[in-house]
């Protein structure tokens, strides 16, 4: 009879318990038999070899609008800014690098930062969208459809609070780890090339060519 050897590749937190214990609790229902030594397979290569870019490809195929984004780090504080960082026991000095000025908290990183805010209005603007500017990261991920956008709008307008905040997280990284700068023009130009990478293999746009 076999069992279950969970080895995690990075140390784990106090918030992370939680998922563990569901894991093993998961895991445990489970009874495999097997003769011969068990193996790990990536499904999608052929050689069963795990690589980032089929990874990349799978997630993205299909254009699919439902992005489970209750798994997304952002939607649960998780992600690695100089706040969370602290609360886990790294010494730092916390300051945004985009305003340099407020401590960088999630929110204010992906929201309320004036480069951030910048980014966000813009793209309201253009979708012709008042009053949905919202308190934090998590409220704007879970924005519903708008009736007065079409099935193609709707689809662009759920993809847009992950274009956005993964665009102005690499811009983040690319500051504090190489030194580079991008203004907000070229970001938000970004963000509309991601869009159309996300939304093109969708069959919302593909019909939407048949029909022009």
């Amino acid at each position: 009879m076999a069992s279950w050897d969970l080895v995690f590749r990075r140390r784990t937190w106090e918030e992370d318990l939680g998922d563990i214990i569901a894991l093993t609790s998961l895991l445990s229902s489970h009874r495999v038999i097997a003769e011969e030594e068990d193996i790990r397979v990536w499904t999608k290569e052929k050689s069963g070899l795990f690589s980032v870019s089929s990874c990349y490809d799978d997630l993205h195929k299909g254009g699919d609008p439902d992005f489970p984004h209750k798994e997304v780090w952002v939607f649960h504080d998780s992600i690695p800014t100089l706040d969370n960082l602290t609360k886990r026991g790294v010494t730092n000095i916390n300051r945004c690098e985009m305003c340099r000025r407020n401590l960088e908290l999630v929110n204010h990183l992906l929201l309320h930062c004036p480069f951030a805010r910048g980014i966000w209005e813009s793209f309201l603007l253009e979708f012709g969208i008042r009053g949905a500017f919202r308190m934090n990261v998590k409220e704007m991920f879970v924005e519903g459809n708008k009736d007065c956008f079409s099935e193609v709008g709707n689809y662009l307008w759920r993809a847009l609070p992950f274009a956005i905040c993964w665009i102005i997280w690499n811009k983040r990284n690319q500051r504090i780890f190489e030194d580079k700068d991008k203004g907000m023009e070229k970001l938000i130009l970004n963000i509309k090339a991601l869009l159309l990478y996300w939304s093109s293999p969708s069959k919302i746009l593909q019909e939407l060519d048949l029909k022009t």
